[in-house]
């Protein structure tokens, strides 16, 4: 009876161990389909990552290259600028200069007439003027 009972219990813990075998090896089954499909996702989530990021960075570097061409646009406007300010200086000067060529012009008029009237002949006399007594 003990060697039934000890049989049965290890028929039953055979077939517990086999059930438990069987549900582990679905869960396996289970476990692998779902890793596929999260790996095929995985998969398909990075080509299109790897295509979006492609085309960024051709886009960035289309961008790359027009922001230096705008740079470089740039700097030509600020040499335009400063032979602009350049001229603009020399205008002023000269018209400081012709203000100052102006003035000496007039000083050269004022003092050629009192050379002028300081070179005509004169007659100078000469007066008496008798003292009074107190």
């Amino acid at each position: 009876m003990t060697a039934q009972a000890v049989g049965n219990m290890l028929n039953q813990v055979r077939e517990v161990g086999r059930d438990e075998t069987d549900r582990f090896r679905s869960m396996l089954v289970e476990i692998e389909s779902k890793s596929g499909a999260a790996l095929a996702d995985y998969q398909k989530a990075a080509e299109k990552f790897q295509t979006a990021s492609a085309g960024a960075s051709s886009e960035l570097a289309a961008r790359l290259g027009e922001v230096s061409r705008l740079a470089a646009s740039v700097q030509n406007l600020l040499r335009v600028e400063q032979a602009v300010e350049k001229g603009l200086q020399d205008i002023t000067a000269g018209q400081e200069l012709q203000k100052t060529l102006a003035e000496l012009r007039r000083h050269l008029d004022a003092t050629t007439t009192l050379c002028q009237q300081l070179g005509k002949p004169r007659q100078f006399t000469l007066h008496e003027i008798a003292a009074q007594k107190e």
